[in-house]
């Protein structure tokens, strides 16, 4: 709390600077050489060289001031970041010495994924609990292409999380092949899952940071890469056929929305994951790139399995079958 006050203390005097006006800053300069000119003369001083080596000063000080606004405002902003880092390093400790989790290691391929009785309940702001699914029985096999469809609010970030082992079941069990969920350790667990959602994150730098994870960083394997980038057809952004060269700027800006789900389909591919799971990846895209995305993830059928969230029936046309929540249950359909 201390820091957050510091940091608002900070902001009042970026404030106070970044907004006073230039004109009002000449005025007050040329004010104070006023008052000193008329003090001088009053005590004999010759006005005409004085008016000259004034007035100089004037003009520089009127010429450095936009120089001295921009030294105050990046001086203000320094001591915010300083601030806001002081914060996240109090933060960051917290956290550094959590045990390691005890629970088992997930090494093996995702061969099933199986809901037993499960139900799911959260208590809403008034104290009542608000049932989403209730006694739910489903089997998700490898390979398998399912569609999650239903209207807003009927679970399906919910149902994702469930999968995922994001939240645990308020009834029953969720096995992956034959181990309960609860019991298997999440970071292994990731490891086996790539989640696309519909605005992807991206890092300030190139497409290779952003294929592969941190911990991968140290064995790039770049004829992968080459072949994973041709694949999603993202391949033109190699210059020079360097892969170092293909910067994709700020939050990947230099992507268009659909080069954008490429890429981050591109990170899936790279992790070889057993799920992949996308969450409304085209309901920003024009029809036209959504098809293409759509054709790039139906050529996955039969390799992976695949959860695919949409409101859009079009893009659930290739799926084996489709999930339907609604009315707090899971239907099975064709």
């Amino acid at each position: 709390m201390k820091s957050i006050r510091r940091l608002n203390k900070i902001k009042i005097p970026q404030a106070i600077i970044g907004n006073i006006p230039r004109s009002f800053l000449e005025i007050f300069v040329i004010s104070c050489f006023s008052i000193f000119l008329i003090y001088q003369i009053d005590n004999g001083q010759d006005i005409l060289p004085l008016i000259a080596k004034l007035s100089i000063y004037v003009i520089v000080i009127i010429k450095l001031l936009p120089f001295l606004n921009g030294i105050a405002t990046f001086y203000s902003k320094l001591m915010r970041g300083i601030e806001s880092y002081k914060i996240l390093v109090i933060e960051f400790s917290k956290y550094v010495n959590i045990p390691k989790s005890d629970k088992k290691a997930f090494t093996q391929e995702i061969q099933n994924i199986t809901f037993d009785k499960v139900s799911y309940k959260y208590i809403n702001e008034t104290n009542n609990k608000n049932n989403i699914f209730e006694n739910i029985n489903l089997e998700i096999k490898k390979n398998d292409f399912v569609g999650i469809v239903g209207p807003s609010g009927s679970g399906k970030t919910t149902f994702l999380k469930l999968i995922t082992g994001m939240l645990e079941a308020s009834e029953g069990k969720i096995f992956v092949n034959k181990d309960d969920l609860r019991k298997i350790d999440q970071r292994s667990f990731y490891q086996k899952i790539s989640y696309i959602p519909q605005d992807p994150f991206f890092i300030y730098d190139d497409i290779v940071k952003n294929i592969i994870s941190s911990n991968m960083l140290k064995e790039i394997d770049e004829d992968k890469i080459i072949k994973i980038l041709e694949k999603v057809q993202l391949l033109q952004f190699i210059k020079n056929n360097k892969l170092a060269n293909s910067f994709i700027g700020e939050n990947a800006n230099y992507l268009s929305g659909g080069e954008k789900q490429r890429l981050a389909i591109a990170r899936a591919f790279y992790k070889e994951s057993s799920l992949l799971i996308f969450d409304e990846i085209t309901n920003k895209l024009d029809k036209k790139t959504s098809d293409k995305i759509m054709s790039l993830i139906n050529s996955l059928k039969g390799d992976k399995t695949i959860i695919i969230v949409s409101h859009n029936v079009n893009n659930l046309t290739n799926t084996d079958y489709n999930l339907s929540l609604e009315k707090n249950n899971i239907l099975k359909i064709k």
